[in-house]
This record gives C-alpha cells, sequence and structure tokens, in this order.
C-alpha cells in the first residue's frame, strides 16, 4: 500500500499539472512542416486556446477539432485535446489524442508522460513500465523518472529491477525517503532481511528524527521476528510524537497483528480523543477492531464503553452512532442491537443506515409482523431504497399480504432497471408470491423470465427446482436444474435440501436417504424442514421409527407444523 501511495502521489502530479495548467510551452512544441492554411489554422488554433483558458472546454474542443481539419499533423492540438478530455474524466479520448501526438513526435517528453498517466489510472501497469522505461532512456538526467519507474517495478514485484534502480540513485545522491523507504520494504518482500536490517539501522543513524525510517525499522523487526525491538521502536516513537497520525496508525496495526490487546485497549482510547486523527480514520480503525473476533471476545465489553464515549465526542455525526450497535450484533445480542437501532431513528430518522441495518436484524429473525411497517415507513422516508421495497415485500408475502408485495416489488422492479442481479431477486420473490398465492402458472412462468435474463442464476435454479417438486410437476426438468445448482455449490445444505427432494419427489428414495444424510454431517444445526423431509424419506422406505425420530426433531425445532404431529400419529398405528 506504501509503494502504491508513493507512486499514485507522483502520478498525480503530473496528472494535475495536465488537467489544470495553463502553460501554452507544450502545446507549442510542434516542429512540423506542411502546406496548408497557416493564417486560418493559427487564428482558429488561438481561440482555441483562448477558450481552454477561460473555461470553456466544449467551444475549445470544437475549434480544436475544427484546427485539425486544416492541419492534421498538428501534435500541439492533438495534446490539447488530451488534456481537455483527461480533464473531463474520459480516458479513452485523452488516449486516443494522446497517441496521435506520439506519433507525430514521440520524443516529446509532455506527450510520454501524460500517456503514462492515462495507463497508470487505467491499472495497466506494463504499459506504464514501458512508458518510463522510454522516458528514462531518453531524458536520464531526470531523476524523478527513475523514482517513480523503480516504484512501479515494486507495484509490478519486479523487485530485483526495482532496487538496481534504487542503488543507483542511492550511490548517486544518497539516502532519500522517496527511494529509501521502497528499497527496505523490497528487500523485506525479497526475504533480505538482514541486508534490510543493515539499511534501515543507517537510515536511522543518518536521519534519527526521520519518523518514516524508524517505522521501517519497526517493519524489518517484525518481519526478523523479534516483535520485543519492535514494539521498542513503535514505544519510542509514540513517545516522541504522540500526535503524528502516522505514528498512532503504525502502532495500531502492529499491535492488532501481534494481538498485543493490553495495549491496545490503551491505545484505542488515545486515539479516539487523538486531535491529529481524522474521523475517517479513527472509523476505520475501530471497524477493524470490530473485525477482529479474537478482540472483541476478550475486549468487547472495553470497545463498546470506547465506542460510546466517541458517540459522545462527536454529537450528530451519522456514522460513529452506528458502531456501537452494530458490534452488538457481531457479538450475538441482537435485542440490544435493535433497540440502539430503534434509538438512533427516534432521534434521526433520516439515518438510512440505521434504518437498513434494524431491517435486516428484523429480517434475519424472521419478525415479519414488526419488519413489515418498519418496511413501509422506511420504503416512504427513502423512496429510492430497493433495499427498502425488498423486504417490505418480503415481510407482507410473509404474512400474506400478497397485494401489498407485488406492489412494492413491481417499484422494485423499477428501481433495479438494467442491474441484472437485482432484477433476479425481484423476480424470484415474485414468483414466490405468485406460488404462495397458489397461482402456480404465474410463478413458473416469472421463474422462466429470469432465466432468460441469466440461465445459470444458483437462487433461481434451486427455488424453481423446489417449487416444481412440491407440485410434483416436471420433475426431470427439476433435477437438471438442481443438478446444476449442486454442482456450483456441493456443499450447500439449502441446495442440498432441494436436490434430495426432487430425488424424493422422482422416489429415487435411497438417492434421497443419502443426500439428507449428507446434510446432517455438513450442518452444525440442521433446519426443522431438512429433518421433515428426511422423515418422509424414511415413511416411504417403510422406516417408519426412523421417520418419528427424525420428525420429532423437527418438532422439536420449530413446533408449529401441525402437519407433522398427524403424520407421526399415521406412523404409530
Amino acid at each position: 500500500m506504501k509503494i502504491r501511495y508513493y507512486l499514485l502521489y507522483s502520478i498525480l502530479l503530473i496528472s494535475g499539472f495536465f488537467s489544470c495548467t495553463k502553460s501554452l510551452a507544450p502545446a507549442m512544441l510542434s516542429n512540423k512542416k506542411s502546406e496548408f492554411d497557416t493564417a486560418t489554422f493559427d487564428y482558429i488554433y488561438s481561440e482555441a486556446i483562448r477558450f481552454k483558458l477561460l473555461g470553456n472546454d466544449g467551444d475549445a474542443i470544437n475549434l480544436f477539432e475544427e484546427s485539425l481539419k486544416i492541419n492534421p499533423q498538428s501534435d500541439a492540438v492533438y495534446f490539447n485535446l488530451a488534456q481537455l478530455f483527461l480533464a473531463k474524466g474520459n480516458i479513452p479520448q485523452a488516449k486516443k489524442y494522446i497517441k496521435s501526438a506520439i506519433s507525430i513526435d514521440e520524443n516529446n517528453m509532455w506527450y510520454l508522460m501524460m500517456l503514462s498517466n492515462i495507463y497508470y489510472q487505467e491499472n495497466i501497469i506494463d504499459s506504464t513500465i514501458y512508458v518510463y522505461e522510454k522516458l528514462v532512456s531518453k531524458y536520464p538526467e531526470k531523476i524523478d523518472f527513475k523514482i517513480s519507474l523503480g516504484g512501479l517495478y515494486s507495484e509490478k514485484s519486479d523487485l530485483k529491477k526495482a532496487n538496481e534502480i534504487f542503488e543507483e540513485i542511492e550511490s548517486k545522491y544518497g539516502p532519500n525517503e522517496s527511494t529509501s523507504a521502497l528499497y527496505v520494504q523490497n528487500l523485506i518482500s525479497t526475504g533480505s532481511l538482514q541486508k534490510a536490517l543493515e539499511k534501515s539501522l543507517e537510515l536511522v543513524s543518518l536521519n534519527p528524527d526521520e519518523i518514516i525510517y524508524s517505522g521501517l525499522l519497526a517493519e524489518v523487526y517484525k518481519a526478523l521476528g523479534e516483535n520485543e525491538k519492535a514494539l521498542d521502536v513503535y514505544t519510542d516513537l509514540i513517545e516522541n510524537n504522540p500526535e503524528n497520525p502516522n505514528v498512532q496508525v503504525a502502532l495500531f496495526d502492529f499491535l492488532l497483528q501481534d494481538k498485543r490487546f493490553d495495549e491496545l485497549s490503551e491505545l484505542v482510547n488515545k486515539i479516539i480523543i487523538s486531535q491529529s486523527l481524522n474521523l475517517e480514520t479513527k472509523v476505520l480503525l475501530l471497524s477493524s477492531l470490530m473485525d477482529d473476533s479474537d478482540y472483541t471476545n476478550m475486549k468487547g465489553e472495553e470497545l463498546l464503553l470506547s465506542l460510546l464515549v466517541f458517540e459522545q465526542l462527536t454529537p450528530g455525526n451519522s456514522i460513529t452512532v452506528l458502531l456501537r450497535p452494530d458490534l452488538l450484533s457481531r457479538m450475538g445480542r441482537d435485542e440490544e442491537a435493535i433497540g440502539n437501532f430503534e434509538e438512533i431513528i427516534k432521534n434521526d430518522q433520516n439515518n438510512f443506515y440505521a434504518w437498513e441495518s434494524l431491517l435486516l436484524l428484523y429480517y434475519n429473525h424472521k419478525n415479519f409482523e414488526i419488519l413489515e411497517p418498519k418496511a413501509r415507513t422506511y420504503s416512504r422516508l427513502n423512496n429510492m431504497s430497493f433495499l427498502a421495497k425488498v423486504l417490505y415485500a418480503t415481510a407482507a408475502s410473509s404474512n400474506e399480504n400478497f397485494d401489498t408485495a407485488l406492489e412494492e416489488l413491481r417499484k422494485a422492479s423499477i428501481l433495479a432497471g438494467n442491474n441484472k442481479d437485482m432484477m433476479i431477486q425481484v423476480l424470484s420473490q415474485k414468483a414466490d408470491v405468485y406460488f404462495k398465492m397458489g397461482e402456480f402458472e404465474n410463478s413458473f412462468v416469472i421463474f422462466e423470465e429470469a432465466l432468460t435474463i441469466h440461465n445459470n442464476d444458483i437462487l433461481i435454479l434451486n427455488n424453481y427446482a423446489y417449487y416444481l417438486a412440491e407440485k410434483g410437476l416436471n420433475l426431470s426438468y427439476a433435477n437438471d436444474m438442481a443438478k446444476k445448482v449442486i454442482q456450483q455449490e456441493p456443499l450447500n445444505t439449502t441446495y442440498l435440501d432441494t436436490y434430495g427432494w426432487v430425488l424424493y419427489k422422482q422416489k429415487k428414495y435411497r438417492a434421497a436417504q443419502k443426500v439428507f444424510l449428507k446434510i446432517m454431517e455438513l450442518e452444525d444445526n440442521p433446519d426443522a424442514i431438512y429433518y421433515e423431509h428426511l422423515g418422509y424419506v424414511y415413511k416411504a422406505r417403510k422406516k417408519c421409527g426412523l421417520a418419528i425420530e427424525a420428525w420429532k426433531t423437527a418438532l422439536e425445532l420449530d413446533g408449529s407444523n401441525e402437519n407433522l404431529k398427524a403424520e407421526i400419529l399415521k406412523c404409530e398405528d
């Protein structure tokens, strides 16, 4: 990340020059001569430059293009057009024009720099390197080109070439922040740890006040496994530079990676009140703690308290207030999380992140009676929320308010637009609603429509196969779809359940039994439906004892299934 950051900085300087400069020098570099109306060309070209300087890009582009009709060999015009399109973010057009300029004057430094910048923005590293190699070859006196080329080699992991450049630069100019840091990082990456240590110690001795070199030394100690020495370096850094944000972040990363949670908790409290770290960085650091289950298992309560303090230090902030309920949910304390989110939306009904987190918690707990009115309210507050529509539809369908569900799915389909994944979700839910309504033909027609959008979508294939099996229709087709799904996800118990149920409906009881027993092996907490289906398979194989056992387990997990109670009585008879 550090390598990319430095290189991006260098190239963005170039980008900023190209997009913002008003200098006319590069535009007047053309030495090409040809027969054309020079007076007219000069007039149109000058007017184009004037409009460009005034910020009237549209007229400038039109005039530059007119001037090309008079003199299509003007590399200066192509360069100016490339500048304008690059500033507008139209990279393909900018690249087309700068390549035209280079085809006329292939040695022009400014043209090559712009092309390298474009390649880098497109993340085409090989091409960026190729252009910089030309720049270094043509302009060996330009040290910045060599530094950037070394950084590019580092980014590509061609560390040998990168280090050759850095060693050459240091031999001529001595250590410097731009190259020495990359050089040491490359030595670490290649496993040349002793050399990296020697270099880091040298840099620290020459520049004891340079924080970046002490940070490199700590990284080398970490790579060598000498974590106590690394901690000593970080401790000295933080004592001497208590408000330096880079030092705070580096120490935070080290303590988290080394799982020094006691020291980390102390640092977290300092970071929260730090005046040097911006809010976004603080949120990112705290979020990384929340992502670390080892830390939250050991220090979850302390982190909750720290997050509460953070909220109080940032009153009215719509992001920091979300961290504590998010952590509560991660810790399995959903009821407390729900209470927190409810309080947030009570105080700020426009905190849409809180709304969506709250709705998802109700959805995960299948609390559709509360979810439906909540989703309805949020859907009205944020009419452009796709999630609000589909959750509202889900809850309404579960509560058998089918007309409402279909209406919300209609709205969701509008929001989905050309997004195929979103449209697939809408169609899947719509098919589900029609199936629950008993309109099976409509349901199957919608599944077929979804398959025309994406004929290999797992969700559609699975649900379609399951519903066909439920009705005992087109079972061969259902089998083909279910097989296609488990070929993609062979260990997914939901999809295996569908396949097993299709086999059961096809009267392939032995094969179905194998599938359901596999589900029980894979699933730590099997769903009630799996035991229900396994029970039907056992019954079909005239193993009523095993069927009753499976059904009783299903009822322990979900006691609302009256049909199973009747099936048990039949088997017992």
